[in-house]
């Protein structure tokens, strides 16, 4: 597995030392997938609309969901 993210470096001075870097802090594809019952390429979407702080354009009833941390707009909606 390969993942590629940027972060600060942070180490830990002790009998055998260790660095650290922070790991993001959206919640990402697999987490949204985990919370909402919808297709995983649905979750890559909706993870790219909270990275982003953009609205998610989509007619997708499984996108549409109140309350949920990702902003959208229903293209069904005609008024």
């Amino acid at each position: 597995m390969e993942l590629d993210f940027e972060g600060e470096i942070f180490h830990w001075r002790g009998p055998s030392p260790f660095h650290f870097v922070a790991v993001p802090d959206d919640p990402g594809a697999a987490r949204i997938k985990a919370d909402h019952p919808m297709a995983f390429a649905d979750a890559f979407g909706a993870a790219l609309a909270v990275a982003e702080r953009a609205t998610l354009w989509t007619g997708d009833p499984e996108l549409l969901v109140a309350g949920a941390i990702w902003q959208w707009r229903d293209l069904r909606d005609t008024g």
